[in-house]
Order: C-alpha cells, then sequence, then structure tokens
C-alpha cells in the first residue's frame, strides 16, 4: 500500500512540475522515465530535451544515495546534460543532510513552498539557501561553506570565479543574524552590487547600518586600492543608508587597501577586508555558543581597530 502511495505521489508531482515546465517554455519538449543514453544507468522522471535537463522527483526523503549516485554517473558519461532535483520545501526543513547532499551533486533546484503548489526554481541548492532564508546549523553551513570555496577555486572562467564567491558570500551573510540577502549580482546603469542586505539589527557592532553592501573579487590578481575606492562610493550613494560592507576575496589585499582604510578611519563608514585568511575563519570553527553571527562580530571588531576579549581591569599596587 505504501508503495502504491509513493507512486501515486511521484506521479502528481511530476505531473505539476511538468506543467510548469510548459507554462514558462510553452514549445519545450519533455519526455518521462526515459533512458537518456544506452551507456547511462539512470532514466530520469523528466527530461527536459529542449534546455538538456534531467529532473529527478523526490517527493519523499530516502536514506539511501543510490539516486544521486545514479544521477553523478549520468553526469560522468553525458558532461553536457545538467542535472536537477525537484522536492517540497519540507523536506528540507525535516532533512538538513539534503543540503549537503543535493549541493555536492551540484544539482539545479525545483522547490514546492509550503504555502503554494508552484515551484521556485534556483541555480542551486546554495542559491535556495538565501532565496528562501534557510538558517543552517553550524556544522552544516560550514559544510557548505566549504565545498563552495573550492568551487571558487576551480572556477575556470573569470565570470564563473565572479559568481561562485558572490554565491558563497550570499550564503554567508545570510546565515548571520538580522541580516537578510536582498539581491545578488544586480547591475544598474551606474554601478553593479554583488550581495546587498537588509540589516534589522539596531544595535551592537552590526548595527547603525540599514543597508549592508558586499563586494567580491575573486581574481587572478590580488584586489587593490582603485576596487576598494568604487565599494567606498557604492555605499556612499545610498541616501546615507550604508555605513558597513564587506570586502570580500580569495586572494589577499594590497598593501594599498589597508592604507585606504586608515585614511577613512576618521569617517562613519566602516569597509571589512575579508581575504583568504580571515575569510574561512568567519564559518570554520562555528558553534551554537559561538555561531557564524559571532565570529563576524569578531571579524568587524577587528577592522573597526577594536578588540572583542573583555577587558580586564588591572589592579592597584598596594
Amino acid at each position: 500500500m505504501d508503495a502504491e502511495r509513493r507512486v501515486d505521489e511521484v506521479e502528481a508531482f511530476r505531473k505539476l512540475f511538468a506543467a510548469k515546465l510548459r507554462e514558462q517554455d510553452e514549445g519545450v519538449k519533455l519526455s518521462f522515465d526515459n533512458s537518456i543514453a544506452p551507456s547511462v544507468p539512470w532514466r530520469p522522471y523528466i527530461f527536459d530535451e529542449t534546455n538538456a535537463v534531467a529532473w529527478h522527483v523526490l517527493s519523499e526523503y530516502i536514506e539511501s544515495d543510490l539516486w544521486i549516485r545514479r544521477m553523478e554517473k549520468a553526469r560522468e558519461l553525458k558532461p553536457a546534460i545538467h542535472l536537477g532535483v525537484a522536492l517540497h520545501e519540507q523536506l528540507l526543513h525535516n532533512h538538513e543532510d539534503l543540503f549537503g547532499k543535493l549541493n555536492d551533486l551540484g544539482a539545479r533546484i525545483a522547490i514546492v513552498p509550503m504555502d503554494s503548489d508552484t515551484p521556485r526554481f534556483s541555480n542551486s541548492v546554495a542559491d535556495v539557501i538565501y532565496e528562501n532564508k534557510f538558517r543552517l546549523s553550524p556544522p552544516m553551513a560550514t559544510q557548505i561553506l566549504d565545498r563552495l570555496l573550492e568551487r571558487c577555486e576551480q572556477a575556470a572562467t573569470n565570470k564563473a570565479k565572479g559568481v561562485s564567491l558572490e554565491l558563497l558570500t550570499a550564503v554567508l551573510l545570510s546565515q548571520v543574524d538580522g541580516f537578510e540577502v536582498t539581491s545578488v549580482g544586480v547591475s544598474n546603469r551606474s554601478q553593479q552590487v554583488d550581495v546587498q542586505i537588509h540589516n534589522r539589527n539596531m544595535g551592537g557592532v552590526l548595527g547603525g547600518s540599514a543597508m549592508v553592501i558586499a563586494e567580491a573579487k575573486n581574481w587572478a590578481d590580488p584586489p587593490g586600492p582603485s576596487e576598494y575606492a568604487w565599494l567606498l562610493r557604492k555605499m556612499t550613494t545610498k541616501y546615507g543608508r550604508c555605513r558597513l560592507g564587506y570586502f570580500v576575496t580569495t586572494d589577499r589585499f594590497t598593501q594599498g587597501v589597508e592604507l585606504e582604510r586608515t585614511r577613512d578611519s576618521t569617517g562613519n563608514i566602516l569597509i571589512v577586508p575579508l581575504d583568504r585568511t580571515s575569510l574561512p575563519r568567519v564559518w570554520r570553527g562555528a558553534t551554537e555558543k559561538a555561531p557564524i553571527t559571532r565570529r563576524l562580530e569578531e571579524a568587524t571588531m577587528h577592522a573597526a581597530g577594536e578588540s572583542s576579549a573583555p577587558q580586564r581591569r588591572k589592579k592597584r599596587r598596594a
């Protein structure tokens, strides 16, 4: 009976998902449960032949990783095919380990929200995390962010390098209390903002800035004063609402960046540099008692020239 119920649920989910794909693209060509190629040991529930996306429908949590291994083998044999997983949002709330599995798989994601029957599409599970405001446990956040950092280092093109670091930065900042990621990689006629945050913190080291901007630079050469000045300009054109920014790189910064920061230290804008050493410190070693929020506070206080350690009163000599 359970097997029949599961088949019915999968079929209903597949029909819903296929209808959404056709709604997005009337000319899309879909096939169901068909072999991609004789050498591929996996038949996707839905194969979008037009866009070369093979979709697996995950209607319930499955402890076995066999479905993941089959998808990975399919990609190995057919590199031109994109992988996708469609699932209900509730599964991610109930089974946090799915974030790690889907992140390692590198699949596109379509989730059906708890309050709607309309799937939402994301390029990756990392996008799902910040777009849907998922809060991860410190160990899972570390696993996800470490993997994203690996992808930053492995990216082959300049565009892929930039997008991968923007994504890492968005996921990292989405795990900070009071921070809500509102846009990633948005450009207009005058400027591009890599990651923009709505800051709900009213006080503390992260307070006092209704908007937070992060600039991500994953370049072959270390970012320097010109890039710092560009970030500062972006912050100063937000009608005084942006006083806190994060300058992120997988490399190091040139000495000129610190000289510029020192020169600007008398103002009311703080730019926190996070490089290849200080960036992973924000999440590695985070615990429930010392979460990512606290570690980012420590990095921010350090950038402001303050110590996060309590100051002990010196004993008077008798």
